[in-house]
């Protein structure tokens, strides 16, 4: 009976000698990193002429910008999952003036026509993936016909403006290139500007002056906390419990007569 108790008492001491100060075992938990960049691609103007008896005639711009994301920070935990998405706002002005250049004699007409379109692009480069692009074309004419022999001018204009919100996908990349990489995205705004006209003699000025393009690109990184192996410590008193409660076991119970 002593040896046993011997043998239970030297468990218990070294399971003792591999207890740190605590021990604690973690339940794996999810969380979730959110990174997001502001981008601003201001207004231009941009203008066309087309000159009396002339063909149409067009001009266009481009104007870029660039958004840094942080990497996912591999020390949380393991990534599970990469949502991109961008929240934007953008705007677009449109005008023309047409004038009749040529005394027709009696009667003079003005038409002209302004067309212009808005592009926009944006395109994850690192790590080369997903890109999404968009755009709207719009048209704003003006017609004016005189009785008299002056010459006949007519302008009008438009504005329009609008939310620009879209989720990325990651264009055939996985998970794993997204740990420990900082994201870049290139977002890019194209304005062309057409002037046109149906009366020959008629000098059109078309032009754009809105056209701006701001938002926010967003990663939201899903990653699970990596789960902590039991130390040496817990794995002493385990042994130890099993080592006692076979000793219990084999311990005779002393009958009362």
């Amino acid at each position: 009976m002593l040896g046993k108790k011997k043998i239970l008492l030297a468990c218990l001491t070294l399971a003792a000698s591999y207890l740190p100060a605590t021990s604690v075992l973690a339940i794996p938990t999810t969380g979730e990193q959110v990174e997001s960049g502001n981008f601003n691609i201001s207004s231009v103007w941009l203008g066309a002429t087309r000159e009396a008896y002339g063909p149409s005639q067009s001009d266009t711009q481009t104007d870029t910008a660039l958004v840094t994301l942080a990497a996912f920070d591999s020390s949380l935990g393991e990534l599970t999952g990469v949502t991109l998405f961008f929240n934007s706002w953008w705007n677009l002005g449109t005008q023309v003036n047409a004038v009749d250049t040529i005394n027709n004699r009696g009667t003079d007409t003005s038409q002209g026509t302004a067309t212009s379109r808005l592009d926009l692009l944006i395109d994850l480069v690192t790590p080369d993936g997903a890109a999404l692009s968009g755009y709207l074309t719009h048209s704003e004419s003006c017609t004016r016909r005189s009785g008299s022999a002056s010459n006949t001018e007519c302008s009008d204009s438009a504005y329009f403006e609008n939310n620009y919100d879209r989720d990325l996908g990651l264009g055939g990349l996985s998970v794993s290139d997204f740990a420990d990489t900082m994201l870049t995205f290139q977002l890019s705004r194209t304005i062309s500007i057409t002037a046109s006209s149906s009366d020959g003699d008629s000098r059109v000025v078309a032009s754009s002056d809105f056209n701006k393009w701001e938002g926010a690109v967003t990663a939201r990184y899903a990653y699970v906390e990596r789960a902590e192996v039991p130390e040496p410590a817990s794995l002493a008193l385990i042994g130890a419990g099993l080592v006692a409660m076979r000793f219990r076991r084999r311990t005779p119970v002393a009958r009362r007569v």
